[in-house]
């Protein structure tokens, strides 16, 4: 087995053990995005862009080595740009199956991580639907008992009385 193979399993370990890190990461930005803790949540989306900048080097090695291996084994260029999982079809049968178990386990991994990513957006997208929704039900509350004169009308008539006021702006 060359050399190649051996840095391109290692990569894909690295990367493997990056997503495993990374949904630990997502689970504890679902737990702490009901708590009242913003800087927590700040720190988790901190380390979640440190954790991307990280894979996507990662991504980068990985995708040379493939590149490399390719060339070495005389793969012709229409079959390129290749996968790992392609990539183990041109090798033998133990370093084949080697690379073909190490591309399927990372792949199912990233496919639970975009998952569980995409439930966050989603969980995220609802709570700024609530409180907009919320913000918008306690303007609509308020504006009938406005406390200041609304500029432009005219009116000497201010406070409660008016019924001209707004306490919140309309657009958030």
């Amino acid at each position: 087995m060359s050399q190649k193979l051996d840095q391109l399993l290692d990569v894909m370990d690295e990367e493997k053990t990056c997503y495993e890190n990374m949904q630990a990461l997502l689970v504890e930005e679902k737990n702490a995005a009901s708590l009242p803790r913003q800087d927590h949540l700040l720190k988790i989306g901190q380390k979640k862009q440190s954790l991307v900048d990280t894979l996507k080097r990662m991504e980068g090695r990985r995708l040379k080595l493939v590149e490399d291996l390719s060339r070495e084994y005389g793969i012709e260029d229409e079959e390129r740009p290749l996968t790992a999982s392609r990539l183990a079809g041109y090798l033998e049968p133990t370093s084949a199956k080697r690379l073909a178990d190490r591309a399927q386990a990372l792949k199912r991994l990233i496919k639970q991580v975009r998952r569980e990513n995409s439930a966050n957006a989603t969980l995220f997208s609802y709570y700024l639907d609530l409180t907009q929704g919320a913000l918008k039900m306690l303007n609509d509350l308020i504006y009938g008992h406005a406390v200041y004169t609304k500029p432009g009308t005219g009116s000497r008539v201010s406070g409660y009385g008016s019924n001209r006021g707004k306490v919140f702006c309309g657009n958030i």
